[in-house]
């Protein structure tokens, strides 16, 4: 396994690094009519405008804060391309090297997830295509949760990528064990 490779399998509990093609922030004013009809047909999609909701599969959109959306999947030239046409206050970030992805899956997801969060992870409280910027063990990340599987992704700064896989590899520990696995 290299470090690009990195995960835990267990029963009941996926935990896999994943790295982006394609990661950005964008910022806008109140984009408006035709600009926000623009930025829809470039992403594939409208951009969030509720708070905490993601939006598309292959190319993600997720609401950040009034303004501001974090794009996966869409390569930064085009978003860029489009930005600059439009000139004034707008602004792309190209994040795909400056972040770290994981996934989290299987039936004790929510669990590990609970143990680093005060975030409730029950399908009540944080449905499918729900994201939310929080603290997950000290580190500030966006957590979105993908499907109904469950499977969740955490997105964090890169720099905290060796004290993540450190603290999902201590806490994947706990629901190693048998008598976990059984009740």
């Amino acid at each position: 396994m290299t470090d690009l490779d990195w995960r835990i399998e267990m029963p009941g509990l996926s935990v896999t690094q994943v790295h982006p093609a394609f990661l950005g922030i964008l910022r806008l004013g109140r984009p408006q009519g035709t600009e926000r009809e623009g930025y829809m047909s470039i992403l594939g999609h409208a951009l969030p405008q509720q708070p905490n909701i993601m939006v598309g599969q292959d190319r993600r959109l997720f609401w950040l804060s009034p303004c501001e959306w974090m794009i996966e999947g869409v390569p930064p030239a085009i978003v860029i391309d489009h930005v600059q046409a439009l000139g004034g206050s707008r602004h792309y970030a190209d994040m795909a090297a400056a972040r770290t992805i994981f996934e989290i899956s299987g039936s004790v997801a929510r669990d590990l997830l609970a143990k680093g969060t005060s975030i409730d992870f029950h399908p009540r409280a944080f449905g499918v295509d729900h994201c939310v910027r929080t603290l997950f063990v000290q580190v500030g990340v966006l957590v979105a949760r993908l499907d109904d599987g469950p499977t969740f992704r955490i997105y964090a700064d890169r720099s905290y990528q060796a004290y993540l896989r450190d603290w999902f590899s201590d806490a994947a520990l706990e629901f190693n064990r048998q008598d976990h696995l059984t009740s």
